[in-house]
């Protein structure tokens, strides 16, 4: 889901400690600060769903991401 596009930046370090130590919300604000611009609608839609299902109370923020991207090809 994340553009296949050469200039995409790899993951911070420490996204997997965030996993690792179960700071989902963590690896969830990462992925989004890492994700403007680089991914499609259905990478902002999984994240929008992971989000609800954590109750995060940031959750609809996702869906309106996924609603002012642009589908790539």
């Amino acid at each position: 889901m994340l553009d296949s596009s050469p200039a995409i930046r790899p993951l911070p370090g420490h996204y997997q400690d965030f996993l690792d130590e179960n700071e989902l919300e963590l690896a969830c604000d990462m992925l989004e600060t890492y994700a403007q611009d680089q991914v499609t609608k259905e990478f902002w839609l999984a994240l929008h769903d992971a989000a609800t299902k954590m109750q995060l109370p940031n959750a609809s923020w996702f869906e309106r991401f996924a609603g002012n991207t642009e589908t790539k090809s």
